[in-house]
């Protein structure tokens, strides 16, 4: 929670990790930043419900056969990593 966008150019800010330079305003094009429709706090306890019914139980049976991936990574990082590790 706390994603904000701006109206025009869809500019994405996050209240605490990211946020605009002036309260509400776009640093890019200056128009007007509002709440994310996809970000309030019914919506996040919905999604976590979904996770903790849904993809827990997949994790847990599929365990150590799962490789996780740094997504924050260099798209071509990535895309190399997984092909090493579909190899092997």
């Amino acid at each position: 929670m706390g994603r904000i966008v701006c109206v025009e150019c869809k500019a994405v800010y996050h209240k605490i990790y990211n946020p605009e330079i002036k309260d509400g305003v776009c640093n890019i094009c200056g128009n007007k930043l509002v709440l994310r429709e996809d970000d309030s706090k019914k919506v996040v306890k919905q999604r976590y419900t979904v996770y903790r019914n849904m993809i827990e139980p997949i994790l847990e049976y599929y365990g150590s056969r799962i490789t996780k991936v740094d997504a924050a990574k260099d798209a071509d990082v990535i895309y190399k990593e997984i092909i090493s590790y579909l190899k092997n």
